[in-house]
Order: structure tokens, then C-alpha cells, then sequence
């Protein structure tokens, strides 16, 4: 039995210098807040928490740690210590120092936006390429429908005899066609780019939605945007 008693004797000293050394260090963490060195004294207090700290000495350094992360303005992690300094505490006498701390972290603590969030940047660019997607497709459709006019007044009224040149009813036709062509190519970009744009607003929650149109009537096409811009 005495044998056993010769090798606890050494464990117990190791830990009570273990928990000096804890006290230690909290000392020396409000030393350097009181100087105003807070990174030093959130690392003093780590230190603290990193040995055999006694219930008391862990209480004081998340006071001490959480008072110079606030200092810091680590709003997040020095909340985070002050309450699990108070939670230490329960029943006890309030610290009308951690408690201003802590209203003060609430004060200091960014509000949500209650308004309507402003329009994502990256919806311009959708929007823009809606709009040219419909310049395109007017662009196009007023080629087709010259050409085609332009061509039916050389066309007899039974529409079997075209009276012109070869080669301006070739040109005539290329023209009508390749107006029609951009048109639906116009569409297709700009449905593309009114689609990409709604997906864009959509990432704002209450923002006001650019969504551009296009409308395709037998003698015309129209464009437009619903919504504001930025």
C-alpha cells in the first residue's frame, strides 16, 4: 500500500501545478486586456482552457476570452463564450459585465434586411441578351416580310409567274428566307434570355423581377420588359 501511495503522490502534484498553471493564465489574460492586447489575451486564455483549469479558473476564462473576442469584434464566438460563462452560473449573482457585453454583442450584431433585396447585377446581363435576342428576331422578321412584299409586287395574281430577273428572285427568296430564319433564331434567344433573367431574380427574395417578352403577331412582332430595372 505504500507503494501505491509513493506513485499517486506524484500524479496529484502534476495536477495541481497543471490548474496553477490554468490560473496563471487567466491572470495574464486580463493583464493583456486591460492593456488592450486582446489577441494575446484570447491566446493566454486558451492556454488556460488547454491545462486542468478548476470549475472557477474555466468560468474566468470564458469571461475573459469572450470579453477580448468581442474587443475583436468576433461578435459570434464572444457571444458564444459569454454564455457559456453564464451557464457556469447559474443561480449565482449576475456580471453586470458580461451582461452589458452581451447587449451590446446584440446592438453591434448586423439586422436582416426587412425591405425588398436589391436586384442581382447578374440579371442585367440576361435581360440584355433577351433584348437582343428580340432586336434580332424584329430585325429578322421585318427582312422576310420586305422581301416577300418586295417580291409579290413582281408576282402575276395567280402566283405561277414571277416577271424579273433570275437573279433578283433568287435574291429576293435568299433575303425572305434568311429573314425568317433570324426570326426564329431571334426567339429562341430571346425566350433563352427571358428565362435566364426570371432564374437570376429569382435568387433575390422580393426582388422586383425583369423578365423581358416577346409577342409574335401575324403582321408584327413586339418586345418588351416587365419590371424595373436596376
Amino acid at each position: 500500500m505504500r507503494f501505491l501511495w509513493l506513485l499517486l503522490i506524484p500524479s496529484l502534484a502534476t495536477a495541481q501545478s497543471l490548474s496553477e498553471q490554468a490560473a496563471r493564465q487567466v491572470e495574464l489574460c486580463r493583464e493583456d486586456f486591460d492593456a488592450g492586447v486582446f489577441e494575446r489575451a484570447v491566446a493566454a486564455c486558451d492556454s488556460a482552457l488547454r491545462l486542468e483549469p478548476t470549475p472557477e479558473v474555466q468560468q474566468q476564462a470564458f469571461k475573459w476570452k469572450g470579453l477580448a473576442q468581442l474587443e475583436l469584434g468576433q461578435l459570434v464566438d464572444a457571444q458564444a463564450m459569454l454564455l457559456a460563462y453564464k451557464s457556469l452560473r447559474i443561480g449565482m449573482p449576475p456580471d453586470e459585465q458580461v451582461d452589458a457585453a452581451l447587449v451590446r454583442i446584440t446592438d453591434e450584431t448586423p439586422k436582416p434586411r426587412t425591405g425588398p433585396k436589391p436586384l442581382p447585377e447578374q440579371s442585367v446581363l440576361p435581360t440584355a441578351v433577351a433584348a437582343g435576342g428580340g432586336a434580332l428576331a424584329i430585325g429578322g422578321f421585318l427582312l422576310h416580310g420586305a422581301s416577300w412584299s418586295q417580291a409579290q409586287d413582281s408576282i402575276d395574281p395567280t402566283g405561277a409567274l414571277y416577271f424579273g430577273a433570275e437573279e433578283s428572285y433568287t435574291g429576293l427568296r435568299g433575303a425572305t428566307g434568311a429573314g425568317f430564319a433570324l426570326g426564329l433564331v431571334g426567339i429562341g434567344v430571346a425566350a433563352g434570355g427571358s428565362v435566364w433573367a426570371a432564374l437570376r431574380a429569382r435568387e433575390a427574395d422580393n426582388a422586383v423581377a425583369v423578365v423581358p417578352w416577346l409577342s409574335v403577331g401575324p403582321d408584327a412582332v413586339a418586345f418588351g420588359v416587365a419590371g424595373e430595372l436596376p
